[in-house]
């Protein structure tokens, strides 16, 4: 278990795919709140939609579900800030010190990392979180190189101070594995969004980790 476990914003994170999420992603993301967990959130991650199809359905979203605080906007601070969520910056993204800045207090911002190295500088920087992979083999993450493994997940949650959440080839099976291995927490795309109940999916997934823990 990571020794910044207990300051976890949350032990699952599921991100957002429209490609796999049906005619209406928002729909079928608003059921994730059916079965109430006390500790996820949702990464809304559309890299090809417009930012303002992006603040619409996010602005959907938070007005049904009645202001929920749970939700990451996927790189854009601007959208972060006019929506009053969270905030979830890649490599590419402006840096976390500046973000910092622009975002009411109490804002989590979180970071997407590939190396000890990167997680170094991006924990100095004052990232709440940060997303660390692929850990297995997955298609979404193919570009971003060969799996890490968890040795170097168990790395890099021994090298920062930050809780850090594994991504990639995320699953009931796997998600024990990252919790033996310093992971605060773990994030899934196909596991939850290829479940015929993604809410239910997402609670097996949540229990698998923290029982591990």
């Amino acid at each position: 278990m990571s020794r910044a476990d207990e300051a976890s914003p949350f032990r699952v994170l599921a991100i957002s795919d429209r490609t796999l999420m049906g005619p209406d992603p928002v729909a079928t993301a608003r059921r994730l709140w059916d079965h109430r967990l006390p500790s996820w959130a949702l990464q809304w991650r559309e890299k090809s939609a417009s930012p303002r199809e992006v603040y619409r359905d996010l602005l959907t979203l938070k007005t049904d579900l009645e202001n929920d605080p749970a939700i990451l906007v996927n790189d854009r601070v601007d959208l972060a800030l006019a929506l009053g969520l969270h905030v979830h910056l890649t490599e590419q993204s402006i840096p976390i010190r500046v973000a910092r800045t622009l975002l009411p207090a109490g804002t989590w911002i979180g970071r997407s990392v590939h190396s000890a190295a990167r997680a170094r500088e991006a924990a100095m920087e004052g990232a709440d979180y940060l997303l660390f992979g692929p850990i297995f083999d997955t298609p979404s993450k193919r570009a971003y190189g060969a799996p890490q493994g968890l040795a170097a997940l168990a790395a890099v949650a021994g090298a920062v101070s930050v809780p850090v959440i594994a991504v990639g080839g995320i699953d009931r099976t796997t998600a024990p594995r990252c919790a033996e291995h310093g992971a605060s927490g773990v994030a899934a795309i196909r596991e939850i969004w290829e479940s015929d109940d993604p809410a239910r999916r997402l609670s097996e997934l949540h229990d698998a980790f923290v029982d591990s823990l």
